[in-house]
């Protein structure tokens, strides 16, 4: 699926739109280590059993996520605004909050034990995009559209998932793991970023590394 992505870009960009693409994918998984390592501790703390993954907890750290992502894309954006190649940067900073929210979704699906829902999301996703960037690059539309309509196949796939998750959850009875007493918003974020922070760091070492080689 990556591999008809890839092929549906290079065909249908130039050399230039194609090096400002390369660039908004690479910038999207660079930034979006913009959440400190929360997603990375979520899911070390509900997988270990240490903490309950609980809907309820899930969707507390969905509504810190949404609010961190928001101020973290609205300062890359502002200050982009002095950079060239500015849009491209804006777009990079939404993608990499969608994909963040597609991350921590993942996770918790992973750690309660919903599997299969984890994997059709993954499938869901990479169709969408596949057919959102094949239309407008068919089309011969800007390059910022191509990216705007990436970024909205990824958007929906996580709203309807996490809509689907909502309605299957709302009694709030699923969870997994030692259930103790809830701990406060703030407890609970410095929890997950003290615990996650050095996993996303050596993960994007090593990614750097390879790209390297």
């Amino acid at each position: 699926a990556t591999a008809a992505l890839q092929y549906e870009v290079v065909a249908g960009l130039g050399v230039s739109d194609y090096g400002l693409w390369t660039m908004f994918v690479v910038y999207s998984g660079y930034l979006s280590a913009g959440h400190f390592g929360f997603v990375d501790g979520a899911f070390l703390s509900w997988a270990a059993g240490s903490r309950r993954c609980s809907y309820a907890e899930f969707r507390r750290g969905l509504y810190f996520l949404l609010g961190e992502q928001a101020a973290v894309t609205a300062s890359i954006s502002g200050l982009a605004m002095m950079w060239p190649f500015s849009p491209v940067v804006a777009c990079s900073a939404v993608m990499a909050a969608v994909a963040t929210l597609n991350n921590y979704l993942a996770m918790y699906l992973i750690a309660s034990g919903r599997v299969m829902i984890e994997g059709g999301v993954r499938i869901a996703a990479t169709v969408a995009a596949i057919v959102a960037t094949a239309v407008p690059l068919r089309r011969s539309l800007p390059l910022t559209t191509i990216a705007w309509a990436y970024i909205a196949a990824n958007a929906a796939v996580v709203l309807v998932t996490l809509g689907a998750l909502h309605w299957r959850c709302r009694s709030n009875s699923h969870q997994v793991g030692l259930v103790q007493a809830p701990q406060s918003n703030r407890a609970m974020t410095l929890t997950f970023m003290s615990t996650g922070f050095p996993i996303m760091l050596a993960n994007y070492a090593m990614v750097a590394a390879g790209s390297m080689d």
